[in-house]
């Protein structure tokens, strides 16, 4: 409390220095002087600690000089009053927030650190009144912070509210949460206990995780994969999802058939067994029988289409004509129609080698276009004749008289002396008959050496010659003939080959004396019965090919070269080679799309057969006719020459 007049100040002031009591001093015999103008004393008056008297009025701080009734000495100066002002300003304790003499309620922080009033203690950011809790930031810097700003400038940040943290978290996901803030993004449900991190780095329940970010079911309803899954054709589905996707029956046994609907074979997808069957499965191009999947099937080399084992081991399956598959129904309807009466001249039947019937395929378009009349089958040769003079070969002597006759399987088998084989039948489908008689003369005793196949036209009647074997009579006997006159004999080898017809000229000729002239008889051409148009052209093309070489006189030519030379006839016949035809059409003179594409098949056939004789023979020709510049006649005539092909 405040001092209630200058004498109780000084009093106050007299038990600050410690004294109970102050007795002024007297001056001149006792008489009492002020200590501030130096006038007696009278009336009422002060003593100060000094022990001076004062007017009432004359009491003044003696360091400011400003009137005072209440004032203190000074502790250092005993002697020097001072007003209460300059006693706290120099003495009295601060305040470490204000720096004002501290008085009143004293508030005590940091063990010491801070002396200062209350309404002093305030926060260092935020300047409000720190009521209870605060916070030294940095440590050891005396700074004050209250609790709030702690938190919301110097505590770590809550990644997901964004306001610090204080007090409990959640340590997830590379960073820090509120155990408040660290919920399902999608669904707001609490996670702390479990949780999935989600591909945007926030966390998810499960359920929302598999919504959001799980892949997706294979089979199309939306839903997120989670938990069992069935994986199949490269997708994984839901458990009881993956399902055919025509009748959306379940899989029996887990076995499914995968099927596209793009030719590309994208976008497959999975279908029971009874669906595949009824809808997708490959159906056998004979007998029109779906097969399974798994089940082995074979494909037709020309058309690609699917036939079952048991059809394609049965005869007659395929077209031998252009390849395609002959449907069961047609071959009944053949078979009913008489189909293996050779008197109706439409027989495809042929004995095989190893035993029973084979039958030559043949479809329902073909069959249509069939050639049973010899007369058609003889136009069709003069165009493959008048062709092949236009394509560079030129005409061939008697080659405008070349006879055709249509006969059955069996009969064309017997006249080329061989049998047919396989189920269809695979031998010979033309045959080129010809005959080649020598004519020479030679003494009789050279006769003796070379009667083997020989017949003389005139026996003399000195000697005698026997035909069985040719050795005559032996030397000196007297049988033997006197006559010297060369005999002449003739050798007609019809079954023989050209080579071994050859092979006894030659023979003939190593001996001295002899001659032997050569001639040639083209008896016709032997082509199978009933084949379309189409493919009997492509046959008496390589017929001609016997024809022309057997007529020009061509040596004799290994197998595979003459071969190879009239399956370049046929070719070029079936439109190979860029050669100018010059209007002269070959096997498809209506430029028919149909027939276009069946000659290349054909053609693309031959190029890749893979045979000694027809095949490897083929492309050796063929090589030689482009090395030739395309032109047939500098090609034949070289091998003609050369007895080679043309490198």
């Amino acid at each position: 409390s405040m001092p209630s007049s200058p004498l109780a100040a000084l009093e106050e002031a007299e038990r600050r220095l410690g004294r109970i009591s102050v007795t002024p001093a007297r001056v001149d015999g006792g008489v009492l002087r002020c200590g501030g103008c130096g006038e007696l004393v009278t009336g009422r008056y002060l003593v100060a600690p000094n022990k001076k008297a004062f007017h009432p009025d004359c009491l003044r701080c003696e360091l400011c000089g400003s009137e005072c009734k209440t004032f203190a000495s000074d502790p250092k100066l005993p002697n020097v009053l001072c007003c209460m002002r300059c006693y706290d300003d120099r003495y009295v304790e601060r305040c470490t927030r204000c720096d004002k003499p501290l008085k009143g309620e004293i508030l005590t922080a940091l063990g010491g650190k801070h002396r200062c009033h209350v309404k002093c203690f305030t926060c260092d950011i935020c300047t409000e009144p720190i009521a209870r809790k605060f916070v030294e930031h940095p440590p050891a810097s005396g700074r004050i912070i209250c609790e709030r700003c702690h938190v919301d400038n110097v505590c770590e940040k809550c990644d997901g509210c964004g306001r610090g943290i204080s007090g409990a978290f959640v340590r997830a996901l590379g960073g820090k949460y509120h155990r408040e803030c660290f919920r399902c993004r999608r669904c707001s449900r609490d996670v702390t206990s479990r949780y999935v991190e989600g591909s945007d780095g926030a966390p998810y329940c499960r359920g929302c995780h598999v919504k959001i970010f799980a892949p997706r079911c294979a089979c199309g309803c939306g839903e997120g994969l989670d938990g069992r899954v069935t994986s199949a054709m490269g997708r994984k589905f839901i458990e009881g999802h993956f399902r055919c996707t025509d009748c959306d029956g379940e899989f029996r046994r887990g076995k499914y058939n995968r099927v596209s609907d793009s030719k590309d074979g994208k976008d497959e997808r999975a279908v029971c067994e009874g669906c595949y069957r009824k809808t997708y499965a490959p159906r056998c191009a004979v007998c029109a029988v779906a097969m399974a999947s798994g089940e082995s099937y074979v494909r037709n080399a020309t058309s690609d289409e699917a036939m079952c084992e048991r059809c394609d081991a049965s005869p007659g399956s395929v077209c031998d004509d252009c390849g395609f598959c002959v449907t069961k129904e047609f071959q009944t309807k053949q078979r009913r129609a008489g189909f293996r009466n050779e008197t109706d001249g439409a027989t495809r039947t042929a004995r095989r080698a190893s035993g029973g019937h084979a039958v030559i395929g043949q479809c329902e378009a073909c069959a249509r276009e069939a050639v049973n009349d010899d007369v058609l089958a003889a136009h069709l040769m003069n165009r493959v004749i008048r062709f092949c003079a236009h394509a560079g070969a030129r005409s061939a002597p008697g080659d405008q008289t070349v006879a055709v006759q249509l006969v059955a399987a069996d009969r064309l088998a017997r006249a080329a002396d061989k049998r047919h084989r396989g189920p269809n039948a695979n031998g010979p489908r033309g045959v080129t008959r010809t005959k080649i008689t020598l004519e020479g003369r030679a003494p009789p005793e050279e006769w003796k050496k070379i009667m083997l196949g020989w017949k003389l036209e005139r026996r003399g009647s000195g000697y005698e010659l026997s035909e069985d074997n040719g050795s005559g009579s032996p030397p000196g006997d007297a049988s033997c003939p006197t006559d010297r006159t060369p005999v002449k004999g003739s050798c007609d080898l019809a079954d023989a080959s050209p080579g071994s017809i050859q092979r006894a000229a030659q023979l003939a000729r190593s001996h001295p004396d002899v001659r032997v002239e050569e001639k040639r008889i083209l008896k016709g051409v032997v082509v199978l019965k009933g084949m379309s148009s189409d493919a009997l052209g492509a046959v008496l093309a390589h017929e001609y090919g016997h024809c022309y070489l057997f007529m020009r006189k061509f040596p004799l030519l290994p197998l595979a070269m003459e071969e190879g030379v009239c399956e370049l006839f046929a070719w070029l016949w079936l439109g190979g080679g860029r050669w100018d035809r010059g209007g002269v059409a070959g096997s498809n003179p209506k430029g028919d799309p149909r027939v276009a594409a069946w000659a290349e098949r054909r053609r693309r056939q031959m190029e890749v057969r893979k045979d000694p004789v027809y095949g490897d023979g083929f492309r050796a020709a063929l090589r030689g006719y482009e090395a030739c510049g395309e032109n047939l006649w500098t090609f034949l005539e070289h091998l003609r020459v050369h007895e080679s092909f043309p490198a």
